[in-house]
């Protein structure tokens, strides 16, 4: 039986920083859209064409204590506009067991908190992914 890949600390950047000491999860979709081309004459069947990718990234976000460092602040400063995006499932260096996923996101407008009295200050964030996704090594 294959080895299973266990995510300890993955990695997560936006332009260039690295923020994975405050990511407890990521989640990388992509998504076909495949239009429905049936015509009467297609024997009752459904028939559909290839469509376009759409991507979209979300990460569990635990805030720093100190919210004058870290994504929260790049987030409030950034939002709306298009960065660079990188993850890949493990901070060890890239490699063909390893690869980075590198994608233009837009920044999400994110509130002050999403957590109650006594809770560590999380956020669930979701990025839409601006083009296509690029693949290295």
């Amino acid at each position: 039986m294959a080895d299973k890949l266990v995510i300890l600390n993955g990695y997560f950047e936006l332009d260039g920083t690295p923020y994975s000491d405050e990511i407890e999860s990521s989640d990388l979709n992509s998504d076909l859209n495949n239009p429905n081309s049936t015509t009467f004459g297609d024997a009752g069947v459904s028939t559909f064409e290839p469509g376009l990718e759409t991507n979209q990234c979300s990460v569990g976000a635990v805030f720093n204590k100190d919210m004058s460092t870290g994504l929260h602040p790049y987030l409030r400063a950034n939002k709306g506009t298009k960065v660079t995006a990188k993850v890949r499932a493990s901070n060890a260096a890239e490699s063909a067991s390893n690869p980075t996923a590198s994608f233009s996101v837009i920044v999400p407008a994110i509130g002050l908190t999403a957590s109650g009295v006594g809770e560590v200050h999380k956020k669930s964030l979701t990025f839409t992914v601006s083009g296509a996704l690029t693949w290295t090594p």
